[in-house]
């Protein structure tokens, strides 16, 4: 593959691979989730969590610079678009639910 650098220390393949492993278990625990909980419990949940854990890395944050400013943008105009589409994915979904 061309402009791929496998040369990489151990420490950040180590932070790679349990990152994957842990997104991994929280696709599972969030399909395990879908069908018991309703899905907006869930999102708060993951968002709490997430706020918690942040504050863990605040002392490493930097305002974007550049080219980051372009990277953050987009990541922000396709998570949009990609929630126009999943709520009526999801909503469809727990339709047939009455306990809410």
């Amino acid at each position: 593959m061309k402009g791929v650098d496998f040369r990489i220390d151990t420490t950040s393949f180590i932070l790679i691979m349990l990152s994957s492993v842990l997104v991994g278990g929280i696709f599972a625990i969030v399909g395990y989730l879908g069908s018991r909980e309703h899905f907006l419990t869930i999102i708060n949940y993951f968002m709490v969590i997430s706020i918690v854990g942040s504050f863990f890395f605040i002392q490493h944050w930097h305002m974007p610079v550049g080219q980051e400013w372009g990277w953050v943008t987009s990541i922000g105009i396709l998570e949009h678009r990609l929630s126009i589409l999943n709520p009526c994915i999801s909503t469809s979904r727990h339709k047939h639910r009455s306990s809410y």
